[in-house]
């Protein structure tokens, strides 16, 4: 259980106020309507605040910790507001550049990342697969006080959208570290394109690509010499995504279960029913304990070990999202795949997730690194 300082009760009250507004419901209800970003209910948010919650008031964030974080996007999510998936999005990039960036790209682009002016488009995953370094398309060569980047992204959230472009990029057979390349979007060369989810949503997802696009040399943010575990805090809030969806589907379920009769008695009369609920209930404690588990010990200094536990927030919270999705779905039995109840969409949508910020088999082998033991694959052994 979280207790809630006064400072964090008042957030999220503020966050409850903001979602609830019926300006706010407008906003967003118009926004889905014509199946575009809510862009708009991005600088509401940012007017109030909510925007770099955790970043350290000198760049134009809140101060708060990274629980706090976690905190303000399940009140976002619990509200059906589009914002939470923004922000998660926008934060890859935004947090790589304040634990790895100098000072000037600080002053230039984390202080209107964190207030909200910018939105960021946190362009990582490659056509040749998230960690498939050696094969990544995108390069980056020095010309002068420039640097000329060319090739693409995929699965892009607000590709076109985004004010700045932060693009993970490896020139392999230089080095074997990433670096982050500061794009912004009006740069001559950049071409982006909406992609088709199975399940459309509404959050510009697309494509990005570079042709001999020139930025200046400074705008390459250096993570070889960071010894914080940067990349933590985008596994631990996809992971964090996973328990909002299974928190979501156990609540559907077990409002279907409870007024559903059968014989005239609530389905959760059936034994049966009422232990695949019990269970439901343990894997999402038991995700939400692991969650803030990793965020406390991020906001104690204690990188290592929080690396570890983001690491697994984020296979074990995906995996239960998915799981509990998919009960719910049983529970709802043909009636789950009706457009008229959210349970089948949201169990699609569940495996997305899984695959989202590097597939789950891949995140285990780095949890594996952290005892010590060294994935073949990574060495191109196998």
């Amino acid at each position: 259980m979280i207790v809630l300082s006064e400072d964090q009760e008042l957030l999220l009250a503020s966050v409850r106020e903001y979602c609830a507004d019926p300006s706010t419901k407008e906003l967003v209800a118009q926004a889905a309507a014509e199946k575009r970003l809510a862009r708009e209910v991005w600088d509401g948010a940012a007017k109030l605040g909510f925007i770099g919650i955790s970043t350290p008031e000198e760049y134009g964030g809140g101060g708060f910790d990274l629980v706090t974080e976690c905190l303000l996007i399940e009140e976002f999510v619990k509200a059906g507001n589009p914002f939470a998936s923004m922000l998660v999005a926008h934060n890859l990039g935004l947090k790589c550049l304040y634990y790895c960036g100098t000072e000037e790209q600080k002053q230039k682009y984390l202080v209107p990342m964190a207030t909200g002016k910018y939105l960021c488009s946190s362009a990582f995953t490659d056509p040749a697969g998230s960690f498939n370094f050696k094969e990544w398309s995108i390069s980056f060569e020095p010309d002068g006080d420039e640097v000329v980047v060319n090739g693409g992204k995929v699965m892009v959230t607000q590709a076109d959208d985004g004010d700045v472009k932060f693009v993970f990029a490896m020139n392999y057979a230089d080095d074997t570290v990433l670096k982050g390349l500061i794009i912004d979007k009006d740069i001559p060369g950049i071409t982006s394109a909406l992609q088709t989810k199975l399940l459309p949503r509404n959050d510009g997802w697309g494509s990005l690509s570079f042709s001999d696009v020139r930025i200046p040399a400074e705008n390459v943010v250096d993570t070889s010499a960071c010894t914080i575990p940067y990349l933590a805090p985008g596994f631990l809030e996809v992971g964090l995504s996973g328990l909002l969806t299974a928190q979501a589907s156990f609540g559907l379920a077990f409002n279907y279960a409870t007024q559903r009769t059968r014989y005239g008695k609530p389905l959760t009369n059936l034994q049966k029913v009422a232990h695949r609920l019990v269970d439901m209930g343990i894997k999402v404690e038991a995700a939400r304990a692991l969650i803030y588990e990793a965020a406390q010990n991020w906001d104690a200094g204690n990188y290592q070990y929080a690396e570890r536990l983001c690491l697994m927030a984020k296979v074990f919270g995906t995996e239960v999202g998915n799981a509990v999705a998919h009960d719910a779905l049983i529970l709802h039995g043909g009636a789950g795949y009706t457009p008229e109840l959210p349970i089948g969409g949201i169990f699609a949508n569940s495996i997305a997730l899984e695959i989202a910020e590097g597939a789950n088999d891949i995140l285990r082998d780095f949890i594996a690194e952290t005892y010590g033991i060294k994935p073949g694959w990574k060495n191109g052994e196998v």
